[in-house]
């Protein structure tokens, strides 16, 4: 079949332009983490990272809140998270790996 020209070289593109902004995008993701953290100072939660975690994924727990719930309501808000890990997707006991 046809290659799709147009998106190759949107791709191309695209690493070309995280490539060269890497070191500033990296750098926005933890500003944008730290606001996430300052935004739930009124809540009760706690975070499951290490000083050197990656700045795009957060484990975040909630005492006392019921998972599905706070599903619906982040969702409701745009919010996408999970509640499992990928590894586990589809059954009802907690992952062994979070």
């Amino acid at each position: 079949s046809t290659e799709n020209l147009i998106s190759i070289v949107g791709m191309a593109t695209a690493l070309q332009q995280a490539t060269l902004h890497q070191e500033e995008n990296f750098h926005q993701v933890q500003k944008l983490g730290q606001e996430l953290v300052n935004g739930l100072a009124a809540y009760d939660y706690y975070v499951n990272a290490n000083d050197d975690h990656l700045p795009f994924v957060w484990n975040i727990g909630f005492p006392g809140v019921q998972n599905d719930v706070l599903l619906m309501r982040l969702d409701l808000a745009g919010i996408s998270v999970s509640t499992g890990s990928a590894c586990t997707a589809g059954t009802v006991q907690p992952s062994h790996v979070l």
